[in-house]
């Protein structure tokens, strides 16, 4: 309820992107490294070419600034703001799950508490009693494994993920920068790599 289902269903794309996270940096660095040769190759006009192609992200979004003949600077800027936007959708995902592993032990008292009252109307028979408060103690050891079996180490599992992202996006930064500048391809390519 304190989050739009927006939000929620980003959450759930950031969680499946995690669990891929490593592809990710991989085909970043080889893709700069394959720009870096096309615009050696063929100048600018080549690279909107390929900028074409690219799906839809940081890199795209700096080969389409180097094309539309933006200076070093602004391309520096709008892809700086650009990965901080990102980051703070993957911040709001992170405090959806922070929030869940919160607030799951609490619903699992809460669900303990209720039953508890419930088993006061069966005071009367005490061999039944322990059944009752079984039930009522089971809610929250619901809440206290979906917490720590579940909440939290997907909360962990997304921190590494944004870390490992916002390294991405530094690279992507600084690999269109070196483009930019005509950096040799192989000398990029080591840059990226180390």
């Amino acid at each position: 309820l304190a989050y739009p289902m927006k939000k929620l269903v980003m959450t759930g794309r950031f969680l499946k992107q995690s669990f891929s996270g490593n592809k990710q940096i991989h085909w970043t660095i080889s893709t700069l490294v394959r720009l870096s040769r096309i615009h050696k190759k063929g100048g600018v006009l080549a690279l909107e070419k390929e900028g074409e192609k690219l799906p839809p992200g940081l890199i795209q979004t700096g080969v389409g600034l180097m094309t539309y003949n933006f200076s070093r600077e602004n391309v520096e800027q709008v892809l700086h703001k650009e990965a901080l936007l990102i980051f703070g959708r993957y911040e709001t995902a992170h405090k959806i799950l922070c929030s869940m592993a919160r607030l799951a032990p609490a619903m699992g008292l809460a669900g303990t508490v209720v039953n508890l009252i419930r088993t006061f109307g069966h005071l009367s028979s005490p061999q039944n009693l322990i059944g009752y408060m079984a039930i009522a103690l089971l809610s929250t050891f619901y809440g206290v494994v979906l917490a720590n079996i579940c909440f939290v180490p997907l909360s962990n599992k997304l921190r590494e993920f944004m870390d490992q992202d916002l390294l991405r996006m530094e690279m992507t930064k600084e690999g269109i920068l070196d483009i930019y500048d005509g950096e040799h391809p192989r000398a990029l390519q080591y840059k990226l790599e180390t």
